[in-house]
C-alpha cells in the first residue's frame, strides 16, 4: 500500500508540472529538457520511498516484492518517453492513477460506506416521512 502512495505522489508531482492541460495552465516543466529532468528526479524519488520501505529480508538484504513495479507504467518507461509530447506524458499519467486507484484495497468499501452514510443521514432528517416526523 505504502508503494502504491509513492507511486501516486511521484504521478500526481508529474501531472503538476507538466501542466493539466487545460486552458490557461502552464505547467513548471515547460521544455523537453526540464520535463526530462523532471520526470527523472520524481521516478528516483519513487524508487528510493520503495526501497526505505521494510521488506522482508533474504540473506541480508530486502527482498522488494515484483509486484510493486507491476501497477501502470514501469520507472524505466517513464525515463524512456518522448519528452517533446506533454499530452501523452498527461495521458499516461491519468492512465496510471486509474490503474492505481482500482488496485488499492478497501476503495470500493471506503466509497460505499460514505455512501451509506449519507443515506442514513437523510433518513433521519427531522420532517422525512421514512422518519415518521
Amino acid at each position: 500500500m505504502a508503494s502504491l502512495k509513492a507511486q501516486m505522489s511521484m504521478l500526481h508531482r508529474i501531472q503538476t508540472n507538466v501542466g493539466t492541460g487545460k486552458l490557461g495552465t502552464k505547467g513548471k516543466w515547460n521544455t523537453p529538457g526540464k520535463r526530462e529532468a523532471g520526470i527523472i528526479q520524481a521516478t528516483t524519488t519513487q524508487e528510493n520511498q520503495v526501497k526505505a520501505l521494510r521488506w522482508p529480508k533474504a540473506r541480508g538484504k530486502p527482498s522488494i516484492n515484483p509486484k510493486v513495479w507491476t501497477f501502470g507504467t514501469s520507472v524505466g518507461d517513464w525515463r524512456s518517453l518522448n519528452f517533446a509530447h506533454p499530452q501523452s506524458i498527461r495521458q499516461r499519467c491519468i492512465v496510471d492513477l486509474r490503474i492505481i486507484k482500482r488496485a488499492a484495497p478497501g476503495r470500493k468499501r471506503t466509497e460505499w460506506s460514505i455512501r451509506a452514510w449519507g443515506l442514513e443521514r437523510k433518513l433521519r432528517l427531522p420532517g422525512n416521512k421514512a422518519n415518521g416526523n
